[in-house]
């Protein structure tokens, strides 16, 4: 898995953040790979994230993040639109998906009970929409921000909360995911991540009532007469000339 380290600031999780980390990451052509679910095709963009730890459940992407340690230091993995979730004809997906890391993190004490070191495991990041060819998501919106935080010797799972854009709809056929982990442990401790997960939830797309059926069709008749009454108003070019 490619990490890109950045340094030891760690961004707010907000939509001026999640800006910041498009332009951070470094500009590279994508390599889209396609892992197909039970209602949605999951893109992964080989380029940035390890596709042969990734796996594929119903509607559920999860990878494995081995060697994603810290030991006296600072990693993280960035990447925009590493993944980019694309649902079936006839569905849609919500834009409320469940974020899970697993890992842990230490806290160290000296031999009067004086802290020597902690390490803490956190991501934020956010989902877009937009148009997606196979390549590349163009039109991108942004839609939903999330974040999760573990430090300080507590290991296991964290979900990541999840906080929708005002005016953003509940549900889409598109979505990219952008996303920041990071991993720190200073002094005598150590912190790190076996892996992460993404949940998408989907539903079936409307069908438009019948009477839209209707309407529609009734102003393709009534644009069809006009063009026929156009043109019977035209005069007749061939018997002039």
């Amino acid at each position: 898995m490619k990490a890109i380290i950045l340094g030891k600031t760690k961004i707010s999780g907000t939509a001026l953040a999640l800006a910041s980390l498009l332009a951070l990451s470094p500009v590279q052509a994508a390599n889209y790979q396609l892992l197909a679910g039970q209602d949605i095709d999951f893109y992964v963009d080989a380029s940035v994230l390890d596709v042969t730890q990734a796996g594929v459940s119903g509607d559920v992407i999860s990878f494995n993040t081995p060697g994603f340690i810290a030991n006296s230091h600072f990693s993280e993995l960035v990447f925009s639109d590493g993944i980019v979730a694309v649902a079936h004809n006839g569905y849609q997906i919500s834009s409320t998906a469940v974020i899970k890391m697993s890992g842990w993190t230490d806290q160290t004490y000296g031999d009067y009970g004086n802290p020597t070191g902690s390490g803490f495991l956190s991501v934020w990041g956010g989902y877009h929409t937009g148009n997606f060819n196979g390549q590349s998501l163009t039109n991108a919106a942004y839609v939903a921000q999330f974040s999760a935080d573990m430090f300080m010797g507590v290991s296991g799972d964290a979900y990541a909360s999840v906080q929708v854009a005002g005016g953003a709809a509940p549900y889409y056929r598109v979505l990219g995911v952008d996303a920041d982990y990071v991993t720190f442990a200073g002094g005598f401790a150590t912190a790190g991540m076996y892996g992460y997960s993404y949940e998408f939830t989907v539903s079936p797309a409307p069908v438009p009532e019948p009477d839209t059926y209707l309407m529609s069709l009734a102003g393709l008749t009534l644009l069809g007469g006009l063009a026929r009454r156009k043109q019977a108003q035209r005069p007749d070019t061939t018997a002039m000339a």
